[in-house]
Parts: C-alpha cells; structure tokens; sequence
C-alpha cells in the first residue's frame, strides 16, 4: 500500500532536508577533533526522526485531511493509498505507519551511512573523487538534485556500501502462524 511512495522520483524532494542537515552536521564536526561516526550517523537519522514526532503526527494528519492544497509528499500518498476493498487507513493506521516508517529509517539510514563512511575511510581514492566532486572540481560545480549526473559517483558509492554491508540483513522476525504442506503451526504474536 505505501510502496509507490518510495518511488526515485519522489527522492528530490528530501533533498532539500538532506543537504542542511549534512551541512548543519559537517559545520559540528569541524570543531571535534575526532568523531565517533557510527554515533553521529544514528543522531544524524534519529534528529530527523524525533522533529517530526514531536511535531504531534497525529495534528498533522488532521490537518491534512481537511486541506484544500493537494500535497506529493510520503504522508499524502500513505493518506490516498486503498487497498484491496478500496478502503483507505484511518488517522490511527497512518499515525502508526508514519512512526513506524521513522524509526525503520532511523535505524537503517544511520547504519547504511556508517558502513559508507567506514569504506570511504578505507579508500583514500574514493575519498579524493568525492572531494573534489563536492567541491565543483570535477563538472564546474558542486552535486546538486537538479543535476543527478553529478551525483553518479556518490550513488554509486553508496549502492556499493548497500552491497556489501546491506542493513537489513539482521533484523529479527518471529512468524505468527506458518504453513507447511498440509500442516499449520500458529503462536501467539505477544
């Protein structure tokens, strides 16, 4: 039901949040003389998170839902999202979908952007490229969403780290009721 809200072009509009928050948290750390990066990806991801919440999600969605200007963003498509029976969540489910999908982020965000700065430590090369892509050294200027092909070597980058450390791979799950064959186990979800 929320999968076409994580479509590549509906990206761009994050970006926006996305670079003050990496310039808000560069502008930090150039007054440490170390940093604990596995820490600051985790603050990085959890400041974002915890903004919205204590922006009372639940007012929001109510707001939402009586104004007259339409909205792209991930709670108006989570708002116009029907599933089978054509029936839409109520404010308690996209509350509740809406912390959930914060936290999820949270989590994997901090981690896949450790594991990355991790590599990127490790490859002074790559290291060198982003520099001086950030820097406009190579294309004339500085990345930006308007211009992705900029941005090819640090998605890529990226995609690599997603490879080799992908951050789902130990989140538990405990399965309710099973099906195999013609027999059918089932436990309680508590």
């Amino acid at each position: 039901m929320i999968r076409p809200v994580f479509q590549h072009d509906h990206h761009k509009e994050w970006s926006a949040l996305v670079v003050s928050s990496t310039e808000e948290m560069l502008n930090e750390w150039r007054a440490k003389s170390s940093v604990d990066i596995f820490d600051e990806m985790m603050t990085l991801a959890y400041r974002k998170a915890v903004r919205v919440l204590e922006q009372e999600i639940g007012g929001i969605i109510r707001f939402r839902r009586t104004a007259v200007k339409a909205s792209s963003d991930v709670l108006a498509r989570m708002m116009s999202a029907r599933d089978e029976a054509g029936a839409g969540m109520n404010d308690q489910q996209l509350r509740d979908k809406v912390i959930t999908l914060l936290l999820a982020m949270h989590e994997i965000i901090g981690t896949s952007l450790t594991w990355t700065w991790r590599l990127i430590a490790k490859n002074p090369h790559v290291q060198d490229q982003l520099g001086s892509v950030s820097r406009g050294e190579i294309g004339g200027s500085p990345p930006c969403p308007s211009n992705p092909a900029k941005l090819d070597y640090a998605e890529r980058v990226f995609l690599e780290s997603l490879r080799l450390y992908p951050p789902g791979w130990l989140i538990p799950r405990r399965a309710i009721s099973m099906e195999l064959g013609a027999r059918t186990s089932s436990r309680d979800p508590s």
